[in-house]
């Protein structure tokens, strides 16, 4: 792929970003994204077969953004989570209005590969996270508890997301993690 068609997919996955932060991914056109992106239609499917493989594309830019941060920043895990929330609440909520989304399998996946990847860490074995996976007898279904937890109590905050609530979610959060230590 060439650095202009880079640029272009690029482009039009950034799009969808935008869109998303007012606009709910139902409601969410190939049209409107082929204009916030000033292209084609036809130029958005030389990159892209609809609108659901660009949301995958752009999860998978989140995911590897998530990491590249957390591994520079080196940030305790549950601080790591919290962050990624507050900077994406907006187009996490318009991607899943609720668990039953398609998307919710990949917003796991992307909270499970941040969790495993600090396993091996040897500057977060202090980590409150990776100390509950690392106790556990079962690290594998203590990952996929974590993940879940924090998803499903991510859908009861889309109820009514605001700044009060997101802190309530995030104390939650660490009260509860305490708990398992």
């Amino acid at each position: 792929m060439s650095q202009t068609q880079k640029r272009t997919k690029k482009e039009i996955i950034l799009s969808l970003f935008d869109l998303l932060e007012t606009n709910s991914f139902a409601n969410i056109t190939v049209n409107q994204i082929c204009e916030a992106a000033m292209i084609h239609r036809s130029t958005f499917y030389r990159y892209f077969n609809d609108k659901f493989d660009l949301a995958e594309n752009l999860l998978e830019e989140l995911a590897d953004r998530l990491s590249r941060e957390a591994n520079k920043n080196q940030r305790d895990t549950l601080a790591e989570i919290d962050r990624f929330l507050v900077q994406n609440l907006h187009l996490i909520q318009n991607l899943l209005p609720d668990q039953y989304s398609k998307f919710f399998p990949e917003f796991s996946r992307i909270l499970e590969d941040l969790i495993t990847s600090r396993l091996k860490e040897k500057d977060l074995q202090n980590d409150m996270i990776v100390k509950i996976v690392n106790e556990s007898a079962y690290p594998e279904l203590m990952v996929s508890f974590i993940t879940n937890s924090v998803m499903g109590v991510l859908t009861k905050l889309f109820e009514n997301p605001s700044k009060e609530n997101m802190q309530q979610v995030k104390n939650f959060l660490f009260e509860a993690f305490q708990k398992l230590i």
